[in-house]
């Protein structure tokens, strides 16, 4: 009980805006209907080899990539909260388009197109950052990703019951969820980013500032400084670009849960393979419902580096598990496993991201970095897709390796670093 009652203490007292924000992250997350699927629709429907299939997902992340990029120096220069309506609504267009197209390569640029309108994590990651500080800002990163995956607990399971016969009210009731988070976002956020008075001060105007502060609560501060840009700053702040591409790697071994999971499980359990695969996205969601504030209050004691490693580890546990699995309870536990690591890995290198984060530069570092360990997740398909050749348990083996090394990789920087502090 007394768990349970710092559980719910350490997610009260945040601003209202990080609530909505994570009400709106719950109703995309319930409404993901369709791209979990993507790799069961090219290899059941469209009949694809595991290489091609590694090949369009390479391009839907590359375009992802590109436009999370593109959308970083949007937020920055117009503002989150009308860029995100903008994306959003341009992503419902889509989808609702794909149920009325008939032609082929049409439907699968449309699909690329609304995959990029809605990866929308990096806008929201940078409110959360925008939102909160030190205090409680590992917190809320928690809570923001817990409610995304209650959504992704609910969304595979009618994804797998729906997909036989009814493939396209999974457009509709995506475009559906979708359009009702624009909506209580519209509404509840506020722009805190642009649309504010920016007012350059020094020690001589001492007094004017004060007055400005006490006169107008959107006029923000900026005191004279050096100029500042990107480039300067990433090589001020190692660390970002350090833990972006070990999470590179990470990303390259978690791709394979989309990809070469559900075309395992197809191989193993034939047309049923779907439906199992729903149901393992299931207790994907529902462990990190019941992990994740558990886990949350383990690793805010420990190093933000140390939790990212532990995380890779728990990957490489979970993917050796179902190369060896022929039982499907064997994947049960494997993914509870990799859910733990799923924990460890996205919140805490969020937390790294906004810890180290300038306000100014805070929407381009988001897409920036995405667009770094997103290149894990376009190029994990297609590796992996190569190796068709091979049996799943080689497959499973050299993404377990991949992420052993890159844990390992971590822990020795961190170990150099704190060297090199003691030695101070």
């Amino acid at each position: 009980m007394n768990k349970f009652i710092e559980v719910i203490n350490m997610y009260r007292g945040m601003k209202k805006e990080v609530y909505i924000l994570v009400i709106c992250m719950l109703i995309n997350g319930i409404g993901n209907f369709v791209y979990p699927l993507l790799t069961i629709i090219l290899t059941d429907r469209v009949s694809l080899s595991s290489k091609k299939i590694g090949m369009i997902i390479m391009c839907f992340m590359i375009v992802q990539g590109v436009f999370m990029a593109l959308s970083g120096i949007l937020i920055d220069r117009f503002g989150r909260k009308i860029m995100l309506q903008v994306f959003y609504s341009l992503g419902i267009i889509s989808y609702l388009l794909c149920t009325v197209c008939k032609d082929g390569m049409f439907i699968f640029f449309l699909f690329l197109a609304s995959g990029a309108f809605l990866s929308s994590t990096p806008i929201y990651n940078t409110l959360i950052g925008d939102y909160t500080d030190n205090s409680d800002r590992k917190e809320a990163f928690s809570l923001l990703y817990l409610a995304n995956n209650i959504g992704y607990a609910i969304a595979p399971l009618l994804s797998g019951i729906l997909y036989a016969n009814h493939i396209k009210l999974l457009f509709y009731l995506n475009s559906l969820f979708t359009f009702i988070s624009i909506v209580i976002f519209s509404i509840f956020i506020r722009e805190k980013h642009s649309n504010r008075k920016f007012h350059k001060v020094n020690n001589i105007n001492k007094t004017e500032t004060e007055t400005a502060i006490k006169t107008d609560k959107d006029t923000v501060i900026i005191r004279d400084e050096p100029t500042c840009n990107l480039l300067v700053f990433f090589k001020n702040t190692p660390i970002l670009i350090i833990g972006a591409f070990i999470v590179f790697f990470f990303q390259f071994g978690y791709s394979q849960w989309g990809f070469l999971l559900p075309m395992q499980l197809l191989s193993y359990f034939g047309k049923q393979g779907a439906e199992k695969y729903g149901i393992l996205g299931a207790v994907n969601g529902i462990a990190v419902i019941l992990i994740t504030p558990v886990l949350t209050i383990i690793f805010k004691k420990i190093r933000t580096s140390y939790n990212l490693a532990l995380g890779g580890i728990l990957y490489a546990t979970a993917f050796f598990m179902f190369s060896i699995a022929k039982d499907y309870s064997l994947f049960v536990i494997g993914i509870i496993i990799m859910t733990m690591g799923e924990i460890y890995v996205s919140i805490n290198y969020q937390v790294l991201i906004a810890n180290n984060s300038d306000n100014r530069y805070r929407g381009r570092i988001n897409s920036i970095l995405s667009t770094i360990t997103g290149g894990g997740l376009a190029l994990g398909p297609v590796v992996i897709g190569y190796l068709e050749d091979f049996n799943y348990f080689l497959r499973w083996v050299i993404v377990s390796v991949v992420l052993i090394l890159a844990s390992l990789t971590l822990l020795a920087i961190e170990f150099i670093n704190s060297k090199k502090v003691v030695n101070k």
